[in-house]
């Protein structure tokens, strides 16, 4: 995409620092299309169109952003679809425990909404493990 952030290319250009954020933005527009619209729509559209028809929605932009960020050519364009990602996303995160508590026996019921934490908590030691272990 053209953002250096590092190297002699963007030293001499004195963009470094500002290239380092946009690619910093763009890496968190998911979690903040997370936090500004899907968080805040998935109330709405649970009561509108059920805990399914909300899970089927945030799966259609899930799978549709991955190919339009394939064929992206500007950073704004990549953004965009990030954003889209970052809306599946957050239908999906906020519906499907809830979702599934609803289906599941009474005993395991709070264990089931948990679960997804435990596993997320679980992704970051591995990537920190990986990380630090060179």
């Amino acid at each position: 995409m053209g953002i250096p952030d590092s190297g002699e290319f963007c030293e001499t250009r004195g963009t470094c620092e500002k290239n380092s954020w946009l690619i910093g933005f763009i890496n968190a527009c998911p979690y903040f299309a997370i936090f500004l619209f899907a968080g805040w729509a998935s109330d709405p559209l649970n009561h509108w169109l059920g805990r399914r028809g909300t899970i089927f929605i945030g799966a259609v932009f899930s799978l549709i952003a991955p190919f339009g960020m394939a064929v992206t050519q500007k950073w704004g364009e990549l953004c965009a679809t990030r954003v889209l990602l970052g809306i599946g996303m957050g239908l999906k995160e906020v519906t499907v425990p809830v979702y599934s508590a609803e289906n599941a026996p009474t005993v395991i019921r709070g264990a089931l909404i948990m679960t997804w934490q435990v596993w997320t908590a679980f992704g970051k030691f591995c990537c920190q493990q990986a990380c630090y272990s060179h």
